[in-house]
């Protein structure tokens, strides 16, 4: 995937990614929302945010592949792609991280995640933290990827 924007596509109410991630420079943690952020109306402090975040691009806005509705405030979750170097190769690693209950389970979700590993890359689906860290499933297509493969990943993230 192209880090190039689909035309206008823009997030309008949309900020779950001010939600999902922790950022350091914000002392921000995971799936709770930033101090700064307004559901529905943007940042507060927009014009002054953290590289991080002026650098993050969720998947919703890079792929014109995908529909209005499945902009990550409406379907209950959000992809993002990340590349991760697994010994001599770069990979292209798929992160659903959901923030609704039960969103994963979703069909459009379940199909996305399929077509994501049939085209040879690698899915992780995180369903929430807990004390103990994210809750995740790693899934991969083995014709792509041998379990030290995802070991190495493992470590990695």
């Amino acid at each position: 995937m192209t880090r190039e924007l689909v035309e206008g596509r823009e997030c309008g109410g949309c900020s779950i990614c001010c939600k999902v991630f922790m950022i350091k420079e914000l002392q921000k943690f995971d799936y709770k929302w930033c101090t700064h952020a307004r559901p529905g109306s943007g940042c507060a402090i927009y014009t002054h945010r953290p590289t991080v975040c002026q650098d993050f691009l969720c998947v919703w806005r890079l792929d014109p592949d995908l529909e209005h509705d499945h902009r990550p405030d409406f379907l209950g979750v959000m992809f993002y792609s990340r590349s991760v170097r697994l010994g001599h190769r770069e990979v292209i690693v798929y992160f659903i991280m959901e923030f609704e209950f039960g969103a994963s389970r979703k069909r459009f979700v379940q199909e996305q995640d399929r077509d994501y590993r049939a085209q040879g890359y690698i899915t992780i689906i995180q369903t929430g933290v807990t004390d103990k860290g994210y809750i995740n499933e790693i899934q991969w297509s083995p014709q792509f990827f041998s379990r030290d493969d995802i070991r190495r990943l493992k470590q990695r993230i």
